[in-house]
Order: structure tokens, then C-alpha cells, then sequence
């Protein structure tokens, strides 16, 4: 185009392949413009024809004779007649909720449907197709049948109505027949019930009344069972039955002929009877066991402590099992607990590979995995009893095997502190708390508890929501000396929080939530753990070994300019009423009172009144006169200027009570 701009300088001044070009362009645009504009209008013709179409067939949806004329569902034709012709999308016709089981348009539902005419319904099943479960229903063809069993429902709903008033006048106008009545009938309890709230066949409980009927017990042989099927006999559960007159017998025999009733006198089933008066005889011997099992082991039912006597011989139970027979002692519907199983307890529960190339003496699986003389952990997985319970035990379980504790108690180790065992959640005295002499039978494999610990210590160290408590210490506080076993609280204590972590949180976060929680600077936060200071901040809980469950101490760092208040409050009272100034005892020293009787403390002061009356002052110089108020409160400076005379000191206050008082609450408010 530059080209021919520079060869044609003359004509139309534009180049020729330009306006080619330019040319070509518009005629695209212009067959584009034409392309859209047919697409509208054949676009806009659709959509006509569509609207013709659609209001031609709503126009001919009325039948003009009813009987010629199809039924559909009235929400239906709604959603169909909403629809933008543009977007004719309607549902298959679908007239399952308007047949009735006959397949027929059933009457109770006229209400939800409509009337049209058969080519608009034909139209209709040809441009939206029809369900496949779906039937045509013809307007002339309503279902008969339907009527017929609706009008029955009525009929049985009053005839129902009518006997639950016979019945209830019957049995409030005489009174409850007695079992020695020759004329009374048994009959089921529920079947009354249904009657009496008017309930019918699909929500009664017992709409024949067969309850009254025995019906054998699953837990009997099957011969047996069908035995009783077979007999039909009365039912000895009496909750199931109920006593009634005569009358009312005769007025039920009247209404419902195929309701069993059995004579007051007749026979309860044999077979049945057997079977409940064995149950009865297990249930009372089961209860009685568990009247001698909570009287002989009160101590171990009710979670005692237990404390421990020198030389006395006591054997382990493990707890789980223990927490067995607490819950069938407590409740009648859990089963007898079997044989005692200590075998969670020995060096046989840990896996092999655990154990790995430990001592071979571990893999005598008949070794103890727990040292019971170690009592740091107040809830241990076994129970201490006395030789005598452990004796009542195997006699009534039986199992094992048996774990003997000697414990050998040394007065002068132990002091005064009693030597506790079994210290539950209820425990709230103060027992010895560390390892005591005995031994054991089975041996402990110390070897094997190392791997135990270590193996509970790595599960404890990886959780989710788990709890910490964060004990509070004053200054010169000793820490607690805590096992790793022993770090889970009983309860929460005076001056203890509980925080809520994850084992992958780091100590940052940690000192975060306590900030959270009380307030307390992370910068101010001294945390240890057994002994050790926790100062890594990006060690996760996990890395620095803190289990779910430890307990933190936390020693709070006294605030430096908390310090400095202290310590120019203190100094600034020196020597004055509020330190226990004696006004015989004056001394010319910088924190003592200059003057006593004198009007100023210098000849001619010429620092006049000063302008930090408000400010906290420390009170160094007083002037005492014989009426306190007329005493005055002047700021020695002399200290910093070695004349000590007018322009070393300022007036404060006029008034020595009202600053006395106003320093006072300066004090309080500050401690």
C-alpha cells in the first residue's frame, strides 16, 4: 500500500490495494450481517410457528363431550402451559398418581386431574411421549371397583367406631371379672387396645388378636417349636392376655367370630411353660450370684482404693475383664463374663518383632510386660486383690493365670505416707507415688517394659485433639516430678488449664492458645516438661515427646518495667508517714524530709508550684506543721545539684492529707 502510494500520487489519493482490500472487507461484513439477519428471521418464523402451534393444541384441549376425552394430571398440563415455546422441554406424561391398583382414573383423585380431548391427547403422547408404566385413562372408564372398596372402608371405619362403644361401655359398667369367674374368657391385651383407639388392620398391633395364642420361644428346639404351633395352646405370658366378662366376650364372638378366646380355666402351653420357668430359675440364679459377687467383692465392685500392708500376698486381675464383671454385677440384660484373662498383662501380648533382638530371657512369654511395684501410674491396665478375692474369683470364673505381688514396704523410704493401689477417678487423697521393694511371680522382664513404654509413649505421641494442662507456678515453685506414664489428670485443678492441641502443632502455637486462654504474653511464657525447659518454637508437640494428656508447667517472667515501678515506688516512700516515717528521726539525706516547721525548704524557692501536680511523684521532701493541714509536699531534687537550695526544689501540693490519699491509691491500684 505505501508502495502504491508513492507511484499513484495523483487520482483519489488511495492506494488500490488498500481499497481492495478495504473493499473485500465490507463485503464479508456486509454477507455476514445478511447470514445473521437470515438466521433471525427463520429463528423468529420457528418461534411463531411454535406459538401457533402450541395455542392451536390449548385450544383444542376441551373435550366437547367428557366421555370421548382422556385424563391427565392437573400439575401437569400447569408445568406444560408455563413453558416458554423456546424451550418446550415437558416431562414424559406420566398418570401413575391418578390410577388407582385397577389401573383405572381412580374417583378419590378427580380433584388432581383434567380433562382433554383425544387429539389433543394424542398430540400430546406424540410430542412428549408417555411413561412406560403409564396408562391411558379414559374419562368413561372410572373405576368402579374403587368406589366400591372406598365405600366398604367407610362402612368397616363405622362399624368400628360402633364396637369400640359397645366395648368401652362394657367394660367401664362392670368391674374386672375375677380369675376364680367360671364365665370369664381370656383374650389378647393388644387387640382391645386397637379396637378401643379405633385403629384398623395396617396400624394395629394385633389386628386378630392372636398375642392371646402361644407362640414358642426361639431359643427352644425345633421340634419343639412346632409342637407348640401345632397345639394352639393358651399363652402363659399374662402380660399378653387380658381378662374380660361374658358380655364382653359374646359382643366381640358377634362382631369378629375368628378372634381366639380361651376359657378362664383352660391349660397354659406345657412346652412354654417349661422354658419360662427355666429362664425364671437362671434369672434368680443369676441374680443371686450377683448379690454374692457385689457383697464379697465390694471393694472391687464400687472401685475402692486399696492400701497396701507389708508382706501381704495380693494377685492382679486385668482391668478390662474387671470392668466386665462390674457391668453384669450392675445390669440384668449383660451376660456372665467368661474365665479371667490376664494374658493382656505378660511379655506373650507383645508381637515378636517388637521385641526384636532383646534379651532371650523376654521371649519367655510367661513374664510380666508391667512392673506392678512401680505405682507413678495412678490407673494401671490391671486391679489389685487380696488373696482371698483372687481365690472367690477362680472359684467362680476360673481362668487365669495367676499373678502374686509381694510387696515389701521399708518404713524409713515410705515415711508416713500411706501405700494406695487401685486409685481411680474418685481418688482425691495423697498416696506414695514411686517405685517400692517386692517381687513378683511371674518375674517383670525390664526389657520388655522398656519396649511397652516405648511403644505407648509413640502412640500417645501422635493425636488429634488432644488435651494438655498447663499448671501455673509461682516464682521459687518447685516442678512436679511426673512419670511419662502418670501425666494424665484425674481432674482439673485450682490454677490448671486445659488446652485443646495436635500432636503436629509446634510450641509457637502452643504458647499462642495459652495466650488465648489467660492472657499471658508468649515472650512471659516459661513452659517445661518433667524437669526439662521447652525453648525450641518450631519443634512440633511430637518432636519434644509431650503425650496427649501431660502436664505443663508454666512460670510467668516478671515484666521489667513492672520491676522498675516497684522498685521507685519503694524508694520514693523512704523516709516518709507511708513508709513508717518517724518525723523524730529526720535525716537531710535526698529521700528524706529537708524541713520541719519551716515554710520552704530553701530560702527563696523559684521553681514556684509545679506543673506535674498530676503525675506520679515520688514524695521526697515534707514540711510538717502542727496542724496537718497546712502541711506541705515539696520534690527534693538536691541530689542531682549539689547547692540543694530554691532551685532544686518544687511545690507539689498544699494539701498533705489529700496527697497522702491520692498516693495511697496510686499504690493499690499499681499491686
Amino acid at each position: 500500500a505505501a508502495a502504491s502510494w508513492d507511484e499513484d500520487k495523483g487520482g483519489s489519493g488511495v492506494p488500490e490495494a488498500l481499497a481492495a482490500a478495504v473493499e473485500a472487507e465490507n463485503l464479508e461484513l456486509e454477507g455476514s450481517a445478511a447470514a445473521e439477519q437470515a438466521v433471525h428471521e427463520a429463528e423468529s418464523k420457528r418461534r411463531r410457528e411454535a406459538e401457533d402451534a402450541k395455542e392451536a393444541l390449548f385450544r383444542s384441549l376441551p373435550a366437547q363431550d367428557w366421555r370421548d376425552g382422556y385424563f391427565v394430571r392437573t400439575d401437569w398440563l400447569k408445568h406444560w402451559v408455563s413453558l416458554d415455546v423456546a424451550e418446550d422441554k415437558c416431562d414424559k406424561l406420566d398418570n401413575r398418581p391418578i390410577m388407582s391398583k385397577y389401573l383405572r382414573p381412580d374417583p378419590k383423585k378427580v380433584g388432581d386431574m383434567k380433562v382433554v380431548s383425544k387429539p389433543s391427547w394424542e398430540a400430546l403422547k406424540s410430542r412428549y411421549g408417555v411413561h412406560e408404566e403409564s396408562v391411558d385413562l379414559p374419562a368413561c372408564h372410572l373405576c368402579k371397583q374403587s368406589i366400591i372398596d372406598h365405600c366398604r372402608e367407610r362402612k368397616a371405619r363405622s362399624d368400628l367406631e360402633a364396637f369400640a362403644l359397645q366395648l368401652r361401655a362394657l367394660l367401664n359398667s362392670r368391674p374386672e371379672p375375677r380369675p376364680d369367674d367360671d364365665t370369664a374368657f381370656w383374650v389378647s391385651k393388644s387387640y382391645i387396645k386397637d379396637v378401643l383407639a379405633h385403629r384398623e388392620a395396617p396400624t394395629a398391633a394385633d389386628p386378630n388378636g392372636l398375642e392371646v395364642v402361644c407362640s414358642p420361644d426361639k431359643s427352644l428346639p425345633p421340634d419343639f417349636q412346632d409342637q407348640c404351633r401345632l397345639a394352639k395352646n393358651m399363652t402363659p405370658d399374662r402380660s399378653k392376655r387380658r381378662l374380660v366378662s361374658k358380655s364382653v366376650a359374646d359382643l366381640i364372638k358377634s362382631k369378629r367370630s375368628d378372634i381366639p378366646l380361651f376359657p378362664v380355666n383352660s391349660d397354659e402351653c406345657p412346652i412354654c411353660c417349661q422354658a419360662l420357668e427355666a429362664v425364671a430359675a437362671k434369672e434368680h440364679q443369676e441374680r443371686e450370684v450377683r448379690t454374692e459377687l457385689k457383697k464379697r467383692l465390694k471393694s472391687v465392685y464400687e472401685e475402692q482404693h486399696l492400701i497396701l500392708k507389708k508382706g501381704q500376698m495380693y494377685n492382679l486381675v486385668d482391668a478390662h475383664w474387671i470392668e466386665k464383671l462390674r457391668l453384669f454385677i450392675q445390669c440384668t440384660q449383660v451376660d456372665k463374663p467368661g474365665p479371667i484373662d490376664n494374658s493382656n498383662l505378660l511379655v506373650a501380648a507383645l508381637k515378636s518383632n517388637e521385641l526384636g533382638s532383646a534379651n532371650p530371657d523376654c521371649w519367655n512369654g510367661q513374664r510380666l510386660c508391667y512392673d506392678p511395684l512401680d505405682l507413678s501410674n495412678p490407673q494401671p491396665p490391671y486391679v489389685w486383690v487380696t488373696q482371698p478375692d483372687w481365690e472367690y474369683l477362680v472359684s467362680q470364673f476360673g481362668g487365669g493365670p495367676p499373678i502374686r505381688v509381694v510387696p515389701t514396704i521399708q518404713d524409713k523410704s515410705e515415711g508416713c505416707v500411706r501405700i494406695e493401689v487401685n486409685r481411680g477417678s474418685q481418688f482425691k487423697g495423697i498416696s506414695y507415688n514411686h517405685h517400692i521393694e517386692g517381687f513378683c511371680e511371674p518375674p517383670v522382664c525390664r526389657e520388655a517394659v522398656k519396649i511397652r513404654e516405648a511403644r505407648e509413649l509413640q502412640s500417645r505421641l501422635k493425636y488429634e485433639n488432644g488435651t494438655l494442662s498447663i499448671v501455673r507456678q509461682s516464682r521459687g515453685t518447685a516442678s512436679s516430678n511426673l512419670a511419662v506414664g502418670a501425666t494424665r489428670r484425674l481432674r482439673t485443678r485450682k490454677g490448671e488449664t486445659e488446652i485443646t492441641v495436635t500432636s503436629t502443632e509446634c510450641l509457637k502455637d502452643l504458647k499462642a492458645k495459652i495466650y488465648q486462654a489467660l492472657y499471658i504474653s508468649p515472650s512471659d511464657q516459661s513452659l517445661s516438661y518433667n524437669g526439662k525447659e521447652l525453648t525450641d518454637l518450631d519443634a512440633t508437640l511430637e518432636a519434644l515427646e509431650i503425650p496427649n494428656g501431660a502436664s505443663l508447667q508454666m512460670r510467668v517472667a516478671e515484666n521489667e518495667d513492672d520491676q522498675d515501678k516497684t522498685e521507685e515506688r519503694e524508694a520514693g516512700f523512704a523516709g516518709s508517714i507511708l513508709s513508717g516515717w518517724d518525723p523524730a528521726h529526720l535525716a537531710k539525706g535526698p529521700s528524706s524530709a529537708i524541713a520541719v516547721g519551716d515554710e520552704n525548704p530553701c530560702s527563696a524557692p523559684q521553681g514556684g508550684q509545679s506543673a506535674r501536680v498530676k503525675e506520679k511523684i515520688p514524695v521526697h521532701a515534707i514540711v510538717i506543721k502542727d496542724d496537718p493541714k497546712e502541711s506541705k509536699i515539696y520534690k527534693d531534687t538536691r541530689k542531682d545539684n549539689a547547692n540543694g537550695c530554691a532551685d532544686t526544689v518544687d511545690l507539689v501540693s498544699d494539701d498533705f492529707e489529700a496527697y497522702v490519699l491520692e498516693a495511697q491509691k496510686q499504690v493499690y491500684s499499681e499491686t
